[in-house]
């Protein structure tokens, strides 16, 4: 067994934005932190879609972040081919910061 890290950044758009695929063959536990750069609270969905099952789940939906705040989100599991996606009420106003440990 290997054992890797990464750290991603992305914008979240308005639409969902892929932010993490998990390796195949590989289990993933992962840190995200959405930051709110604008000048008004925005809301937020997290999804993960078990590519497997061909099934999405929210994490959260219409989480509220404050101006200037962030919510921290620890611990996701994500299996092999697993997807991660956030979505904003307005595109590029919020940043996700993601760590990564990747097991293989």
């Amino acid at each position: 067994m290997a054992l890797g890290t990464k750290h991603l950044q992305a914008q979240v758009g308005a639409t969902a934005t892929t932010l993490y695929t998990a390796p195949t063959v590989t289990l993933s536990k992962t840190q995200l932190v959405l930051s709110n750069i604008d000048t008004v609270q925005r809301t937020v969905d997290v999804t993960i879609t078990d590519t497997s099952a061909a099934t999405t789940r929210h994490v959260v939906k219409a989480a509220p972040i404050p101006v200037g705040g962030s919510l921290v989100i620890k611990g996701l599991l994500l299996n092999s081919t697993d997807v991660l996606k956030a979505l904003c009420d307005s595109a590029n106003q919020v940043e996700a910061t993601l760590s990564i440990v990747e097991l293989t």
